[in-house]
């Protein structure tokens, strides 16, 4: 009996397992205040911001909770900043907006590879100048909403798509505009809470585009809390209540009951524009300062209830969601709490199914728009997520054609084109037409509009020198040239622009000269000259070939330089 009721308290006991915050690595320096942060994968990155001395920096730290330790990353690209927003999309992390240390709003935007650990900087936001705005993704695309601007609070929505690299308008949100508030992402639904001095809580579903007012918030109206998302409900603490007050309360909301529940305070001290994120199923905040005046480098990590633990998230990403007919993409998983099997289902693709955790070289052979679906299964149960409309792969375009007329050969239209001599890339050969200098393979690739890309290969005969003499009227002397060569133009040239190229047989230019000519005087080169003077000496000895043009005529000579 007393070995039954031993084991009674036990599971007791680990059932009513209460959340709780561990303190983490300080952050280094002094503190920091205002700084973006977003996770990527088990990695957690803060920048930006400004320091106790209200120097604004463009740093960039990553922590890793395995190791407990904070390592630099290469600087964010852009003007050093605070009131910064990020957000993250797959493998990669976006950052931008806020204020420079003039406190001038700015708008541009960035992306970080934590791979190369390099910043690239992507189109301006669609929604102009703004700071303390929110940032959040849902899926493949990004969302910016809310902030400041030179106009006052702003409540619109603009929509980030990472592959076309533009922004969308979306539905605003119907509150009033605001800044310095905060949001969560749950399944395909973005909260967005707060806000000075706001205890609102607004719901946007991105996929019927529309926004919806849930609970308020239970407690003071405040601004410039931490966010952030865990086993499906989302958190929501710390920040300025006004009046030189601060929290150190922590909410959780869950969805489906529209309900909010207090959960175990944030142990340091009260503070205002912290930085918050999640990795995995722990939360963490950190930093941040009591409105400006103290600042703070410290940093907790949040571990939720058993209850909410337990509950597998599916959620995933992909190489890319937009490809050309017969490529092919990888998919990442990124579920929380340990599911232990994975399936996926790839309407359109090819295999069709996987149960890989990280399924690779999926195939899509057919143009169109298609689905995608995670169902990840463990101990603790199991999640469906399928995000609409996921994968969009354009056609191919049609085989172009090539036409030839001497030794000049010109593609069918098309958006870009690149030539080919014996399957390299010719440099500069970009245009839709092209002038050959030798005998062999041709091949012209064509781009549309889409980025798809086709190709078409001649074979092309130059059959001795004679085929590449021209005009008689033009001279080039010595040949083979030991050092210099002469071009001379004969009386009857008549006037224009002509310009001389010496061309190696890779199609690089090695020279290239261009004079006007009015009868046989050249300004270029002197009155009554009809005579270009090109120093070889320093040319690689080899085969080369003299194009001479204008709008007149059109010579090719085959030159040999010698040493």
């Amino acid at each position: 009996m007393k070995k039954a009721i031993t084991i009674l308290i036990v599971c007791i006991s680990v059932l009513a397992q209460a959340d709780s915050w561990t303190q983490k690595a300080m952050f280094p320096g002094t503190g920091i205040d205002y700084p973006f942060s977003f996770s990527i994968g088990n990695k957690g990155y803060v920048g930006s911001g400004w320091d106790n001395t209200h120097t604004v920096t463009a740093s960039l730290w990553e922590f890793n909770p395995a190791s407990n330790v904070w390592t630099q990353k290469a600087d964010f690209a852009g003007v050093a900043r605070v009131g910064a927003c990020a957000f993250t999309i797959g493998n990669k992390g976006y950052a931008g907006l806020g204020v420079d240390n003039s406190f001038s709003p700015l708008h541009d935007f960035w992306e970080y590879d934590p791979v190369t650990n390099t910043w690239i900087q992507k189109a301006d936001f669609g929604g102009g100048d703004r700071y303390v705005a929110v940032g959040f993704s849902i899926g493949n695309k990004g969302y910016i909403s809310t902030g400041i601007s030179n106009y006052g609070g702003m409540n619109d929505l603009w929509q980030y798509d990472p592959a076309a690299n533009t922004w969308t308008q979306k539905t605003s949100l119907p509150g009033a505009g605001r800044g310095d508030a905060n949001c969560f992402v749950i399944d395909s639904n973005a909260y967005i809470a707060g806000g000075c001095l706001l205890a609102e809580l607004w719901e946007y579903n991105s996929i019927s585009d529309s926004w919806s007012q849930k609970a308020t918030l239970p407690s003071d109206p405040r601004c410039d809390a931490a966010a952030f998302a865990l086993c499906g409900k989302g958190y929501f603490g710390t920040g300025e209540f006004g009046g030189g007050n601060y929290g150190t309360d922590l909410w959780q909301y869950n969805p489906l009951t529209n309900a909010w529940i207090q959960k175990a305070n944030f142990p340091g001290t009260g503070r205002d524009e912290p930085a918050g994120f999640a990795i995995g199923d722990k939360g963490y905040i950190g930093m941040g300062s009591q409105d400006g005046a103290a600042f703070f480098s410290d940093f907790w990590e949040y571990t939720p209830d058993s209850s909410c633990s337990a509950i597998i998230i599916s959620n995933f990403s992909a190489s890319d969601t937009t490809l050309c007919e017969k490529f092919c993409i990888d998919f990442f998983d990124s579920s929380q709490n340990n599911p232990s099997s994975w399936l996926w289902l790839f309407p359109g693709g090819s295999p069709s199914s996987s149960t890989d955790q990280n399924p690779s070289d999926i195939c899509y052979t057919t143009p169109g728009i298609f689905d995608v679906t995670l169902i990840t299964s463990g101990a603790n149960g199991n999640d469906t997520l399928t995000l609409m409309n996921y994968i969009t792969v354009y056609p191919t375009p049609p085989f172009p054609t090539i036409t030839q007329a001497g030794y000049t050969l010109t593609s069918s239209p098309a958006n870009s084109y690149q030539w080919q001599f014996n399957s390299i890339d010719i440099p500069g050969a970009t245009n839709q037409s092209y002038t050959i200098l030798q005998t062999g393979y041709y091949t012209v690739v064509i781009g549309d509009s889409n980025g798809c890309k086709n190709s078409l290969t001649q074979y092309v005969l130059i059959s001795g020198i004679n085929d590449v003499i021209g005009d008689a009227n033009i001279s080039v002397y010595p040949n083979p040239s030991y050092g210099n060569l002469i071009v001379e133009l004969s009386n009857g040239l008549m006037a224009g622009e002509v310009s001389i190229d010496l061309v190696n047989t890779l199609g690089q230019k090695v020279f290239s000269s261009e004079s006007r000519y009015i009868g046989t005087a050249s300004y270029s080169e002197g009155a009554h000259s009809c005579k270009k003077e090109i120093d070889a000496n320093s040319i690689a000895p080899g085969v080369y070939f003299l194009e001479i043009n204008s709008n007149h005529f059109s010579v090719m000579r085959k030159i040999v330089i010698e040493r």
